[in-house]
């Protein structure tokens, strides 16, 4: 596992077995992209605007690369309430809760995430 800070994006490469721990249905992101879609749901609800389509994703690289882990800055608190149950896990959520505590986070994310989408008519 390699783990990047790359603008308001942590990126975490990972191989095929932490993969597997990772898409797990009992693993820490499991948990916080369960948690991520009931806030998305809430807000669909209630027809509020989310400042990210996604903000978490894995993607698979080609020829044999491995596969990368996704993850926005900003989802940072999302990690203060899950339990990690493995060292990748542990590494993935400390370097989350690192970036949130310092501030860091907020930081990146006033930075570099995109501004809000406008209608055509200015609101």
């Amino acid at each position: 596992m390699n783990i990047q800070l790359v603008k308001d994006v942590v990126l975490v490469q990972l191989n095929a077995v932490e993969l597997r721990q990772v898409l797990d249905e009992q693993s820490m992101i499991h948990a916080v992209w369960t948690q991520l879609q009931g806030d998305v749901d809430a807000a669909d609800r209630r027809q509020r605007w989310l400042p990210e389509a996604v903000p978490l994703k894995i993607c698979h690289e080609e020829r044999g690369r491995g596969h990368v882990l996704h993850c926005r800055v900003s989802l940072w608190r999302y990690f203060r309430s899950v339990e990690a149950v493995n060292p990748l896990e542990r590494e993935i959520r400390a370097h989350m809760l690192t970036l949130g505590v310092s501030g860091e986070a907020d930081r990146r994310t006033g930075r570099y995430s995109p501004p809000p989408n406008r209608h055509a008519n200015g609101t």
